[in-house]
């Protein structure tokens, strides 16, 4: 299949490298956790958003289901039902509020510019996937139409 192709297999490797070297670049600069006890609500609530999100894609996904490299599992399974019947990348979504948090922490032009750079690679890593995704299940193309990438209602 073209999903396991080697130039996109490595596109797909290195837009994971990009995007945990970005998310440890934001904790690192912007030390998440002193405003978490600090009791910054934006951070506090952001956080906890995401917690929340991740929390229900690990549920509504089988163990073994979920993969981190957006190339779809060779015995995965489709999961359009729980969080995903809404979002279809709620993982990305999750770390793209982790992000936020992070950057609410301590707020800096470096910050918000980790930020947007991480939720560019986490966009362009799921329209990898989705990509593969549509060669590997037929039905996905009508799991699109019914579903948001990131946002329920909004993208």
């Amino acid at each position: 299949m073209v999903y396991s192709d080697n130039r996109s297999h490595r596109y797909g490797n290195w837009l994971v490298v990009l995007q945990f070297s970005l998310l440890f670049g934001l904790i690192l600069i912007t030390s998440p956790l002193s405003a978490i006890v600090s009791g910054n609500p934006g951070t506090l609530i952001t956080m906890s958003i995401s917690v929340i999100v991740a929390l229900a894609a690990l549920q509504a996904n089988q163990f073994g289901n979920f993969n981190i490299h957006p190339s779809p599992k060779q015995n995965g399974r489709l999961v359009e039902d729980g969080i995903y019947r809404h979002i279809r990348h709620p993982m990305y979504t999750a770390v793209m509020l982790f992000g936020l948090a992070c950057m609410l922490a301590n707020p800096s032009l470096e910050s918000a510019l980790m930020l947007i750079a991480l939720c560019l690679v986490l966009v362009r890593k799921a329209r990898l996937e989705e990509t593969w995704l549509m060669q590997k299940y037929p039905s996905y193309s009508d799991y699109l139409s019914k579903s948001r990438a990131f946002l329920p209602l909004l993208y």
